[in-house]
């Protein structure tokens, strides 16, 4: 199965190690090196910060960002196989944002099925001050985006840890799992699922809304795994109606069940975005384990 990967990049950062194994998962959802579309997006304002140094280093600055030497360097960190599908964009502005916005476009002209980035762990300071590129990011992508961090990526991906709400069209939304699932070759699927607290009470005979609740639910999750079941997938559900922080739980379970790869759903809202503490923004701040998030709108 052929996809198209739109692979936000920047070979002058990263490592040779590192960009080997997000080579390797890229390929692997791309099904070939064809699909596979290296970008690295440039501000126009930053060459300016130099000016003070001289022209010379004016010039040498705005070079570094051309499409020829993003290809050389391509192919210096053993990605020559890459080069000649290598995209270099420009911004007028600096900003979290416009680098986002401007990578967004790209996939959207490249009719991409997944953006692929590195996201490096940040202090709740420099978070602050600087933005997160793979929250913002994900806030503005109208395709799946798979935020990797070099320290804890792991090709292989053979664990899958989904989380879902149950709202919504869930079955469908399997479906797609699902076809992440046999790209990826995965040889489990663990589906997490964290119900509101009620549902630990609907043993209280008195409790009719704690037992409504938890039946609803049930049947949710009962729909859920004959569908798994009629498309083969080895699924393995786990619940959890504990009072603490849903993504707390993801990291925890993602931990126990040695999983390679969390997939979530975010819905593509504004006001969600403004609302603090959504479980996949937090789940970009606090798991190591490589996140693919799926745009729901």
């Amino acid at each position: 199965m052929k996809k198209k990967i739109v692979w936000a990049i920047d070979p002058y950062d990263e490592n040779k190690r590192n960009l080997k194994k997000a080579y390797l998962i890229a390929r692997r959802l791309a099904g070939g090196d064809e699909g596979i579309v290296p970008v690295y997006i440039s501000s126009l304002t930053q060459p300016y910060y130099d000016f003070d140094f001289g022209v010379y280093a004016w010039v040498d600055k705005f070079a570094v960002h051309s499409t020829a030497d993003f290809q050389k360097t391509l192919e210096r960190q053993g990605l020559g196989m890459l080069a000649k599908n290598a995209i270099v964009e420009f911004t007028n502005s600096s900003s979290v944002t416009a680098t986002c916005k401007k990578l967004v476009k790209v996939s959207q002209n490249q009719k991409a099925d997944c953006i692929l980035v590195f996201s490096h762990a940040k202090g709740a300071t420099e978070r602050f001050i600087l933005g997160s590129f793979a929250e913002t990011l994900v806030h503005y992508a109208k395709t799946p985006v798979l935020i990797v961090n070099p320290k804890n990526l792991n090709s292989k991906m053979k664990n899958i840890l989904y989380c879902d709400d149950l709202e919504g069209n869930f079955i469908d939304h399997l479906e797609e799992v699902n076809d992440q699932l046999r790209i990826l070759k995965a040889k489990e699927l663990i589906y997490f699922h964290a119900p509101h607290p009620i549902y630990r009470f609907s043993m209280d005979e008195n409790n009719k809304e704690a037992r409504n609740y938890k039946s609803e639910v049930d049947k949710k999750l009962g729909s859920l795994e004959g569908a798994a079941k009629k498309g083969r997938l080895p699924f393995t559900p786990i619940v959890d109606a504990e009072w603490s922080s849903v993504p707390e739980k993801v990291v925890k379970y993602s931990k126990r069940k040695k999983a390679d790869l969390i997939i979530v759903r975010a819905k593509s809202s504004r006001l969600g975005a403004l609302v603090g503490g959504s479980v996949t923004r937090q789940l970009l701040r606090q798991s190591s384990v490589p996140l693919l998030v799926m745009k729901e709108t």
